[in-house]
């Protein structure tokens, strides 16, 4: 949110109304394996909470491929092969736009960018949502790719 796109976001000062970004108290969401896909409250996975940050950024159509998968993975996997045609790959992420990330060549986890270098995404190791610079040689390898759901920005 440091982008200049949310430059205002969090923080008073000046005369300049301050908004409340949607996303802010989803940082410590704690983590749970298959939890929060339907609900707005309480422990999530990381589909989880990217649906929860999507529906907050008021897209409730956003698709839903988990009935009967049980694990986030497969959803991702199959999702973005079977349903490819709702999202975009993109080069340039913002605000809104799914990171996918691999481990030893398998897709295994997916968050929500906030920006262009930042993304919310849960954490096994902390046990709860947290914010990554995926900037950063750690995450920059892990980093399948960054896609767009078509409807998002459509608006």
């Amino acid at each position: 949110m440091t982008d200049g796109q949310d430059a205002d976001i969090g923080h008073g000062g000046g005369e300049r109304p301050v908004r409340q970004d949607p996303l802010a108290d989803l940082v410590g969401t704690p983590y749970q394996e298959g939890a929060g896909w339907y609900t707005d409250d309480g422990p999530a996975d990381c589909w989880g909470l990217v649906r929860r940050a999507v529906r907050r950024l008021g897209y409730d159509d956003f698709p839903d491929y988990s009935a009967g998968i049980g694990r986030v993975v497969d959803w991702v996997d199959r999702g973005l092969s079977e349903h490819g045609a709702d999202f975009e790959p993109v080069s340039e992420p913002r605000r809104g736009d799914l990171v996918v990330m691999r481990y030893g060549g398998q897709i295994w986890h997916v968050g929500i960018m906030l920006d262009r270098w930042r993304a919310l995404h849960t954490s096994r190791r902390s046990g709860q949502a947290i914010i990554s610079h995926l900037g950063r040689p750690a995450w920059r390898r892990l980093v399948r790719g960054y896609y767009r759901w078509r409807g998002l920005h459509m608006r």
